[in-house]
C-alpha cells in the first residue's frame, strides 16, 4: 500500500511544463543549498550523504524532463539572473566543502550516479 502511495505521489509530482520544471529545480536547488550550508566537517557530509544523493538525483531528473520541452524556450533576463545567483551560491558551497579534508571524494561519490544520468 505504501509503495502504491509513493508511486502515485511521484507521478503526480512530475513537472508537465518548462515552467514547472524551472519551479521544481529552483525549489530543489534551494533545499540543496540549505543542506550544503550545514556541512562543516566530513562527519556532517557523511550524515547528509543519503539526503544529498536523493536531491541530486531529483534535480537531474527534472533537468532531463525539462529537455523534452525543448531547448529553444527562453526565460526572461530577470529569471536568468535569479537562476545564475542560485547556481553561484551552490558553487560557492561546493568549493567550500571541497576544501574540507576528505569531503572532495565523498562529494564526488554523492554526485556520481546522478551525473551519469546526464550523459
Amino acid at each position: 500500500m505504501l509503495f502504491l502511495f509513493i508511486v502515485i505521489s511521484l507521478i503526480s509530482c512530475t513537472p508537465t511544463s518548462i515552467e514547472e520544471c524551472r519551479y521544481e529545480s529552483e525549489n530543489i536547488s534551494r533545499s540543496l543549498l540549505k543542506d550544503l550550508e550545514k556541512v562543516e566537517s566530513l562527519n556532517d557530509l557523511i550524515i547528509r550523504k543519503s539526503k544529498l544523493t536523493k536531491k541530486f538525483a531529483i534535480l537531474v531528473d527534472v533537468i532531463i524532463i525539462s529537455k523534452k520541452y525543448g531547448s529553444n524556450h527562453q526565460f526572461d533576463e530577470i529569471e536568468n539572473k535569479e537562476d545564475q545567483y542560485l547556481s553561484d551560491l551552490i558553487l560557492e558551497q561546493f568549493v567550500r566543502i571541497y576544501k574540507i579534508d576528505g569531503c572532495k571524494e565523498l562529494m564526488e561519490d554523492i554526485q556520481r550516479e546522478s551525473l551519469h544520468k546526464l550523459e
